[in-house]
């Protein structure tokens, strides 16, 4: 990429800046978390780093999304600088775009989408949306957004910043972290938590339910087997001073029960 030394107009360079570099998690931490769900994710982590339910995947079947975030915040629903982006990404790279949830514009395209398939990136995220859904369908290139419109909202007047920390759908991503999305959803883990999350996974234990796993636990399962967890209903009812009635809520009389003698 042309370097530009100029800091703009003022001397200050907020609002377009470009860095061409991140710091990555190690091969050997992308590799422990390669095959991780975002439900195993959001588990030890306690929720954190979950991206709201609003950003999906635009088609089915689509691929999983797996790697390190290069992020750039748009001009809400501008695409120019998702250019930079991908201009900077290396094979197996995330694009993650914060167009602040804009929705009548699309960011992106088909075009400029095979730009990314030839440089590796492994997916896109967009707060916001995209268009030629079908040509990205064509390409193979996971994609997760608010939705598709067939307008497009690139223009020459776009600012914005590449590898900064952004929003997106609530998380924070930084570049570098790892993003993972599935069919289940969208999850950011920080680079630096990398390791501990591996770990903290591994020692859980999570398997992914195979097919035949799931029709064996089915058939192997009683229908009167108490609930999973009703152990902790029942003591939460009795240190809140709850009440379980074996009854109808309106086999209790209420107030206005008998009105025989109020006419």
């Amino acid at each position: 990429m042309a370097h530009v030394n100029s800091t703009g107009r003022g001397g200050c360079a907020l609002g377009l800046r470009i860095y061409e570099r991140i710091h990555r998690a190690s091969q050997a931490e992308l590799a422990a978390l390669s095959n991780a769900s975002s439900c195993d994710i959001s588990d030890v982590a306690r929720g954190r780093g979950v991206v709201e339910g609003g950003i999906r995947g635009l088609y089915s079947p689509m691929g999983r999304i797996f790697g390190s975030a290069i992020t750039v915040d748009l001009t809400p629903g501008d695409g120019l600088l998702l250019r930079a982006a991908i201009s900077v990404a290396k094979p197996g790279d995330v694009i993650v775009a914060n167009a602040h949830g804009e929705t009548s514009r699309a960011v992106l395209g088909g075009v400029i989408a095979m730009h990314m398939v030839k440089r590796g990136v492994a997916g896109l995220v967009v707060d916001g949306v995209v268009r030629d859904v079908g040509e990205f369908r064509q390409l193979g290139l996971p994609v997760m957004a608010r939705g598709f419109t067939p307008r497009s909202g690139s223009t020459t007047s776009g600012f914005g910043e590449v590898n900064v920390p952004v929003a997106c759908g609530g998380a924070v991503v930084c570049p570098g972290d790892i993003v993972i999305g599935d069919a289940e959803g969208l999850v950011v883990v920080p680079r630096l938590w990398a390791g501990e999350v591996a770990r903290a996974i591994g020692a859980a234990g999570h398997p992914e339910f195979a097919p035949e796993t799931i029709t064996r636990r089915l058939k192997e399962l009683a229908p009167d087997t108490p609930v999973l967890g009703m152990d902790s209903v029942y003591k939460a009812v009795a240190e809140r001073n709850g009440v379980i009635i074996d009854g109808a809520f309106d086999d209790v009389p209420g107030p206005s029960a008998d009105r025989s003698d109020h006419r």
